[in-house]
C-alpha cells in the first residue's frame, strides 16, 4: 500500500447542507461541518466551516514514522492575523504535526503539534495566498524527538523542509491519521481533493502532486451480477449518494459470489494516481461475513483486502489499488474507464 486515504467530499450526500454523513470516516472532536458548492475546486461538493474550534481527524488504522498529506485549502478572508493550523498529522486525536496559515501576509508555518495548543514553530514562509483562491498543501513529515523531518509544498514547490529537528509532539514517535481544523475569528476555510499516503511500495510512495479526486458511481450492471437486488436493476440498488444503507441494495451470503458495475469513467485527459473503492455494508443478522472491494480490468476479476462486516448498521469499508492488479503498473485512463468496480463475499 502507499494510499492510505482519498477524499473528494462528494458522496456525503446533498450538494449543500450539513455533512452527516462524514462521521462514515471521519471523526469530529467539535464544531459543525458543511458541504458546498459554491466555491467547489473539483466534482460536486466541497467541506466547509468557519466555526472556529471544528476539528475533524481520520485514522489509518496504522502508525507511521513517515508519511505525506495533502489537500486543496482555500479561505475566504485576507484580514486575520491569527495563525491557525489547516492541516495536521494526528496520533489520535492529538495534532502530531501541523502546517498552519496566517492570512493577513500570507504566511506558512509548519509546526510541531498545533499552534492553538502549545505547538512549536519549526519554521515559516510567505506564499500564494489562498484568499478566494485554492492552494495545495502537501506535507511529509517523520516523526521523532531528535531526528525528525519535514518537507513542505506548496502547488507542488518545495517552500519549507527541516531535518535533524524535533517533530515529535505527542509520547508517540509516529502519526496515524490525518486530520483538518478550523481558523480562528470568521474565516470561512474550504478542502477538497485530499490524501494521505505512505512510503511503501514503487507507486504513490511520497508526494502525490495536485491531485483532483474524481467520485464514480454505478451506471450500469457489469460482467459480474451473482448478488441479488432489492428490487429492480442491481446497480440502481448501489449508486444513491448518499448510500441508501438499507432502503435499496444487493445482498449474498454465498463464498466467492461477486457482482461488478461499470461508471461513466474520468474522461480522457490527465493521468491516474489511483483507484480508492468505498463499500457500504452490514449483515442482516448478528453475526460476521468477510466481503472485499472488487475490480475487474483485462477481462479477469480482483479483489482487495478481506474487510470483516459485523453490525446490521452500515459503515464503510475501501479497497485501495495504486497499481493496475492485472498490469502491476499505474493505472491509464483507458483501463479505469474501462473498468468495473464491486464487491465479492469472502466468507
Amino acid at each position: 500500500m502507499a494510499i492510505l486515504f482519498l477524499d473528494g467530499f462528494d458522496d456525503y450526500g446533498a450538494s449543500t447542507g450539513a455533512a452527516t454523513d462524514l462521521t462514515d470516516y471521519w471523526t469530529s472532536t467539535g464544531g459543525s461541518w458543511t458541504l458546498t458548492t459554491s466555491v467547489a475546486r473539483t466534482g460536486l461538493a466541497i467541506l466547509t466551516t468557519n466555526n472556529y474550534g471544528s476539528k475533524l481527524y481520520h485514522a489509518y488504522g496504522q502508525n507511521l514514522v513517515t508519511s505525506t498529506v495533502g489537500c486543496a485549502v482555500r479561505q475566504n478572508s485576507a484580514a486575520s492575523s491569527s495563525v491557525a493550523a489547516v492541516l495536521c498529522m494526528m496520533d489520535g486525536s492529538s495534532v502530531q504535526m501541523s502546517v498552519a496559515y496566517q492570512p493577513n501576509n500570507h504566511t506558512y508555518y509548519v509546526y510541531r503539534g498545533d499552534p492553538a495548543s502549545s505547538g512549536v514553530s519549526l519554521g515559516n514562509v510567505v506564499g500564494t495566498d489562498m484568499n478566494g483562491t485554492y492552494v495545495y498543501i502537501e506535507l511529509q513529515a517523520t516523526i521523532d524527538g531528535t531526528v525528525g523531518a519535514f518537507n513542505l509544498l506548496i502547488n507542488g514547490v518545495s517552500v519549507l523542509s527541516g531535518s535533524g529537528v524535533n517533530t515529535q509532539k505527542t509520547a508517540n514517535a509516529y502519526s496515524n491519521g490525518i486530520g483538518l481544523e478550523s481558523p480562528q475569528g470568521t474565516n470561512t476555510c474550504y478542502w477538497d481533493d485530499l490524501y494521505a499516503a505512505d512510503t511503501t511500495g514503487s507507486i504513490n510512495n511520497s508526494f502525490l502532486g495536485t491531485i483532483q479526486v474524481k467520485t464514480l458511481l454505478p451506471t450500469g450492471n457489469g460482467t459480474n451480477t451473482q448478488w441479488t437486488a432489492s428490487a429492480g436493476s442491481a446497480y440502481n440498488c448501489v449508486n444513491g449518494n448518499p448510500p441508501t444503507n438499507g432502503t435499496s441494495y444487493i445482498s449474498d451470503a454465498n463464498d466467492g459470489e461477486i457482482s461488478t458495475f461499470t461508471t461513466a469513467g474520468v474522461g480522457s485527459t490527465g493521468g491516474v494516481t489511483g483507484v480508492f473503492l468505498k463499500v457500504h455494508a452490514a449483515v442482516d443478522i448478528a453475526g460476521a461475513r468477510g466481503i472485499a472491494g472488487a475490480v475487474r480490468t483485462h477481462s479477469a476479476n480482483y479483489v482487495g483486502s478481506t474487510q470483516t462486516v459485523n453490525s446490521t448498521t452500515y459503515s464503510s469499508k475501501q479497497a485501495i489499488w495504486d497499481a493496475n492488479p492485472n498490469t502491476g503498473v499505474q493505472w491509464t485512463l483507458t483501463e479505469l474507464n474501462a473498468a468495473e468496480f464491486g464487491v465479492e463475499v469472502i466468507s
